[in-house]
């Protein structure tokens, strides 16, 4: 038999031996700790056992001390929490961190806060909770009350894409001779973390990876073995060198484990693996299949938010309904998936602010607290000298302009950093214009100055035909080539009122300045025939034809709104691509069907 059945066994004669002292009479005081700490220990793992101790333990409420009523009420509003009474949850902690007297049940309750405040998506608030956490752990004494303040540091920083920090307390937990759940955490969290920051296979150890799960799944621990395990299949899925072989094998792990992660009622855990299942399906070319987990993925996204998942699902949807020509359908998840990319971005976002907040925040009170101290010294300096000569006293004017050029230099290297890093995070890397997010703020600026000046914007999106054939026969590397060269023609032309943006992959948008819907129009065909016009021979040792659709709009027809021009000139592009491709349409507001847009390509 396995060692995990070994464990199970032991496990179950322990608990029946503590059961055994609690019917035999009332308890002792060793035994209420005991039972109390052995519920914390099981969690989630086993709802059931975890009710049934619950249940147990308060027949004997009366017999409690002080500290022992805390650490129940603490169970207690842990329940709560893991069946989704958040809110009730989260205010009941609160109280218990108020009243309670003992430093571990404080630190307890606001490691739950934090991890609440996560799950509702207040990064904000899971930061401030957090920040106690970390500045209290050093004052306990128990290591395994420590390990849950890691633990949910790691969850965290994760959470914010701080890779490093969350990695660092994974390491944390696994120095600290931590238990066989807390172990498991860590290292299905370290393998998550691997392969999120691996650029190629070569850099993830598949052994680690496999002995993390089978490590999980001797506890009998299925929602963190399979949260590593889809986050493998993904990494495999999504490798340039994998082949339909591989994409088959994916399948075959999905489907093999199936059954188990449906099992643990988990819904994110759920939603990534319905999710895998659609873009598997989607590789293998199986449509009614893509779309089927397509589906379910958005329908399991309604409880749990806009999430990366959700995207890739309405993804899917888009492009199928837009190769197949049912473009009102293609246009109703394009709605829903801008939408949804907006709420998911900003929540990003927030988490970023949040991060950034909190650490600015603190360095802020570093920074009072040393020029408090500074203050004060040039203060106890100054009456020191105040009867000495003029030349001490100008040693102390000296003195004092020293420091204000210090932190007038420090404010000067803060805020150029801070204009680098906003300028990196709106370039897209790989051609050196606008990505979403920098043709986003650059938009915001341009629209609200263009009504007032009563300019007309123009704006196409274009996006490059059979892009994917490209890749597929040629390799990614000539697919680079084709998208910085695309932008590279463009730019050519002599325009110094366009900027562009890459939208994502072979997308891209051009912002036209004070422009007409008939200059628009001209300058759209020029970019469309400079593509065309691309010759890959001598580049790329390959010879075929590189050509891109493009959609049409201004201010004029979809107002100085962003996302009407976005939705507007997506769907004038949808037309070009269903007509042939090749071609620029103008989009026109008065109806959808394909009479109403104005194909300005032969």
């Amino acid at each position: 038999m396995s060692l995990s059945f070994y464990t199970m066994i032991g496990s179950k004669i322990k608990l029946f031996l503590v059961l055994l002292f609690c019917f035999s009479g009332s308890f002792a005081s060793t035994n209420i700790d005991q039972l109390l700490w052995q519920t914390e220990q099981i969690g989630t793992a086993n709802p059931r056992q975890f009710d049934e101790n619950l249940e147990l333990l308060n027949k004997s409420l009366p017999e409690f001390n002080q500290a022992q009523k805390d650490y129940f009420d603490y169970l207690r509003y842990y329940k709560q929490g893991y069946s989704g009474e958040f809110e009730k949850s989260l205010q009941n902690f609160t109280a218990l961190f108020e009243r309670s007297h003992s430093i571990d049940i404080k630190f307890r309750s606001k490691v739950k806060i934090a991890n609440i405040h996560v799950i509702a998506g207040d990064i904000l608030a899971s930061l401030n909770a957090l920040d106690y956490v970390l500045n209290t752990i050093d004052l306990l004494e128990n290591t395994e009350i420590k390990l849950l303040g890691y633990r949910i540091a790691q969850t965290v920083y994760f959470l914010i894409e701080e890779n490093q920090l969350s990695m660092s307390f994974s390491n944390l937990i696994l120095e600290n001779n931590p238990s066989d759940t807390n172990k498991c955490s860590a290292l299905t969290n370290i393998g998550v973390l691997k392969l999120k920051m691996a650029t190629d296979a070569n850099t993830v150890t598949e052994s680690l990876i496999n002995d993390s799960i089978e490590f999980c799944e001797s506890l009998g621990d299925f929602v963190f073995s399979n949260l590593l395990r889809l986050r493998w299949l993904k990494f495999q899925l999504n490798l340039q060198s994998a082949t339909q072989e591989d994409y088959q094998q994916v399948l075959s792990q999905l489907n093999k484990y199936k059954t188990q992660i449906d099992e643990t009622e988990y819904k994110n855990l759920i939603n990534i693996k319905n999710s895998l299942f659609a873009e598997t399906y989607r590789k293998l070319n199986d449509v009614e299949n893509s779309l089927k987990y397509a589906h379910l993925t958005i329908s399991g996204s309604k409880s749990i938010g806009n999430t990366a998942q959700k995207l890739s699902a309405l993804e899917i949807l888009v492009a199928h309904y837009k190769n197949t020509g049912q473009l009102d359908l293609a246009f109703k998840y394009l709605e829903e998936k801008v939408k949804a990319d907006k709420i998911y971005y900003n929540q990003e976002q927030a988490k970023l602010i949040a991060y950034q907040k909190v650490k600015h925040d603190n360095q802020a009170k570093a920074q009072q607290i040393n020029a408090l101290n500074q203050k004060n010294q040039l203060l106890l300096l100054k009456n020191d000298l105040s009867e000495k000569s003029k030349r001490n006293q100008l040693l102390i004017n000296l003195l004092l302009l020293v420091v204000v050029l210090f932190f007038i230099l420090f404010a000067v290297r803060i805020i150029r950093q801070q204009r680098k890093f906003k300028q990196l995070s709106e370039l897209d890397h790989m051609t050196l214009i606008f990505n979403r997010k920098g043709i986003k703020e650059h938009m915001k600026i341009l629209l609200p100055y263009a009504e007032k000046k009563n300019e007309t914007v123009g704006y196409i999106i274009f996006d490059l035909d059979l892009f994917k054939r490209v890749n597929d026969v040629y390799g990614h590397v000539v697919g680079d080539w084709v998208i910085k060269k695309s932008i590279e023609v463009c730019k050519e032309v002599n325009n110094e009122r366009a900027v562009f943006a890459r939208l994502g992959g072979e997308e891209f948008s051009i912002v036209i300045r004070d422009s007409s819907l008939e200059e628009t129009k001209r300058y759209a065909e020029i970019y469309r025939k400079a593509i065309s016009e691309i010759k890959t021979i001598d580049a790329t040792g390959y010879e075929f034809h590189v050509s891109a659709s493009f959609g049409i709009t201004t201010s004029s027809l979809s107002d100085f709104d962003y996302t009407n021009l976005m939705t507007h000139a997506d769907h004038a592009l949808y037309q070009s691509k269903n007509n042939g491709r090749n071609k620029s349409t103008v989009y026109q507001p008065k109806s959808l069907d394909r009479k109403y847009f104005d194909n300005t390509s032969p």
